[in-house]
């Protein structure tokens, strides 16, 4: 008989924390209300969606519009909920490692099913912590080329305060092809722009927000091995 582990999704497994604070933030907008901060919404968070509008919005939810507020929030959370979720340094490995050694894993969450699903069914990844980057770090960008450039050894990869971290892509875009490849990814929704995972634009190398044609690493190299690509922009949009 093996043994089954019970894992909390949110905070534990996965930071969907902005993903949560883009769709309230969304919402709010709509209504003429004011933003939220992030902290303020990390502080709101863990109670379900009802508790977390009620924080974030107590007169908008006290009104007769409460269940059409609520029903906007749940639509707007559902439609984008992993645009930048993303699992917490280590999880993956962690996970992988308990599959390996026989264990049954079940996921608890508060989340409706619809939204939880979407969140199992993708592969939050982050190749900079895949590759053993620290969270919060200084922003990088690949100068001399692009993401392929990268991999063929022709560019590297610096961050703004003068450290080569090139290693450090290029062993997270291997780790992320990797768990693809074992979870049957077919296609990969990134960050636009990221040296990791910008898909058809990154930023130049110079810091100063300009952007140049190409890939980050890692999209160069899920491109590569057959795995269709795209940004989250791409997804808001559709």
């Amino acid at each position: 008989m093996r043994d089954t582990i019970i894992l909390d999704m949110d905070g534990t497994l996965l930071d969907t924390l902005e993903d949560l604070h883009d769709a309230v933030n969304a919402v709010l907008a709509r209504w003429r209300c004011p933003a939220c901060s992030l902290t303020e919404t990390r502080a709101y968070v863990g109670n379900g969606a009802t508790r977390l509008l009620e924080l974030a919005a107590p007169a908008l939810l006290s009104s007769p519009e409460r269940e059409t507020v609520l029903a906007e929030f749940r639509r707007d959370y559902l439609e984008h909920c992993t645009a930048k979720a993303r699992p917490y340094p280590g999880v993956p490995e962690l996970l992988r490692q308990l599959r390996r050694e026989g264990f049954f894993m079940a996921v608890v969450t508060n989340k409706p099913h619809a939204a939880a699903q979407s969140l199992e069914d993708a592969l939050p990844i982050c190749p900079e912590c895949l590759g053993g980057l620290p969270i919060p770090r200084a922003p990088s960008e690949i100068q001399g080329g692009d993401g392929a450039d990268v991999l063929a050894g022709r560019a590297r990869v610096m961050s703004r305060d003068g450290q080569d971290v090139t290693e450090a892509f290029l062993e997270g875009a291997k780790a992320a092809l990797q768990l693809c490849r074992e979870a049957g990814v077919q296609e990969a929704v990134l960050k636009a722009r990221s040296p990791s995972c910008g898909v058809g634009a990154i930023y130049d190398g110079s810091f100063s927000g300009h952007c140049r044609p190409g890939d980050g690493v890692t999209a160069a190299l899920l491109r590569a091995n057959g795995i269709r690509v795209r940004t989250e922009e791409d997804q808001i949009r559709e």
